[in-house]
């Protein structure tokens, strides 16, 4: 993303304009990612521009909802040598977890379908005790198909004694490629790239569902790149002075 915000500040430090622009660097991700849903409480736009999701200037037109929760479960403590005596608050969890992986099958590649990430696990007081409460935070990324609701309705149809909390939460996102605004675009980068601009739904999720949450059309596109987030994380230094041209197209 570094790559890409040098390009875009690059862009604008260096070409006029008379359209109204805003240029919004947001980098709370890894720790909540509020500060776009709180800016588009008093914010809107004709259009949005991420540079995120996808790679080789793919325009992608559908990501995943956001669904993070943290569940309790209260079970009774004992000595860890009479486990029988006890209602172990961890084995509680594990087993919701593993239910839900029945109806959410985990996917074996790379696959456009609702996941769910067992991010934290805690619980217990001491080695030798049955714990007798434990947290778990999930992180679920949820296609159309799904929905919050029924997320949440099928976690309490398997575990009504255990407490569910909403961390966070954003609706799928989606752009209609028909929309004369995201044509136009189409074809400008189809011109500097000289090929087709492919169109693909991405498994990831971004600061994009929320402009999609309040309807506006979004841009989402990266330049050449990959392993995000991973050790050999890289982009494409060249890819970035295309990246360059096409957001000009824009201004």
């Amino acid at each position: 993303m570094k790559g890409q915000l040098s390009t875009i500040i690059s862009l604008l430090k260096n070409n006029k304009t008379k359209k109204k622009i805003a240029f919004i660097i947001t980098s709370d991700e890894e720790i909540g990612g509020y500060c776009c849903k709180e800016i588009l409480k008093d914010y809107t736009s004709k259009l949005a521009v991420i540079p995120d999701a996808s790679s080789n200037f793919n325009l992608v037109v559908e990501e995943k909802g956001l669904l993070q929760l943290e569940l309790t479960s209260y079970g009774t403590t004992a000595h860890a040598s009479e486990p029988y005596k006890g209602d172990n608050a961890i084995i509680k969890l594990i087993n919701l977890y593993n239910e839900l992986l029945k109806i959410y099958s985990p996917p074996t590649e790379k696959e456009f379908k609702t996941t769910i990430n067992l991010s934290k696990l805690i619980g217990g007081d001491a080695v030798n005790m049955v714990p007798g409460t434990a947290t778990m935070t999930l992180d679920i990324r949820f296609e159309k198909s799904d929905s919050i609701e029924s997320i949440l309705n099928n976690i309490n149809k398997l575990k009504k004694d255990i407490k569910v909390k909403v961390l966070d939460q954003g609706p799928v996102f989606q752009v209609d490629e028909n929309l004369q605004i995201i044509k136009e675009f189409i074809s400008k980068a189809e011109l500097i790239l000289k090929h087709k601009v492919k169109i693909e739904k991405c498994v990831a999720t971004s600061d994009a569902i929320y402009f999609s949450e309040k309807n506006i059309p979004t841009i989402l596109m990266n330049p050449k790149g990959d392993n995000w987030h991973g050790p050999n994380e890289y982009v494409e230094i060249e890819s970035l002075y295309t990246l360059y041209e096409i957001f000009k197209t824009l201004l």
